[in-house]
């Protein structure tokens, strides 16, 4: 995050229209085709309100991190402590595949109007890039 580039992210920005569009793409010939449209419609903000988002995120980048590794548990400690006491640690293990997961992932974005970890990542440009680390060659859950 320290090496963000603000102003490729806020080039790639979607309109409104676009991010619409995406959406309606995304969920169609579900039960809820509108979800995305509508939550994402709430929560979008402008270039310029993006690019201030940015600039606030890289300029606090290095006290975020510290914070956030003293509260976040790492993927293999968490997974490590799940499988001790039985609980499901692959997406097989509920009966998901690999591939219904990674699309969880980007469809998760555009359900909820609260700000999550997704819309960061989608905001600084990096989804795609956080996807190939849980889902590529040599992901997490390698597909």
């Amino acid at each position: 995050m320290e090496e963000l580039d603000i102003e490729s992210c806020c080039q790639k920005w979607p309109s409104p229209a676009q991010l619409a569009e995406e959406s309606l793409a995304l969920f169609k010939n579900t039960d809820f085709p509108n979800i995305g449209e509508i939550e994402t419609a709430e929560k979008y903000v402008s270039k310029e309100k993006l690019a201030d988002q940015l600039h606030l995120l890289k300029d606090n980048w290095l006290d975020i991190k510290r914070r956030l590794s003293e509260q976040l548990v790492p993927f293999d400690d968490l997974k490590a402590r799940l499988k001790c006491v039985g609980a499901p640690v692959e997406p097989e293990d509920i009966g998901v595949s690999r591939e219904y997961l990674r699309q969880g992932y980007i469809r998760a974005q555009y359900i909820r109007r609260r700000f999550t970890v997704l819309d960061l990542a989608v905001r600084a440009d990096k989804l795609n890039d956080w996807i190939k680390i849980l889902f590529g060659k040599d992901g997490r859950w390698k597909m």
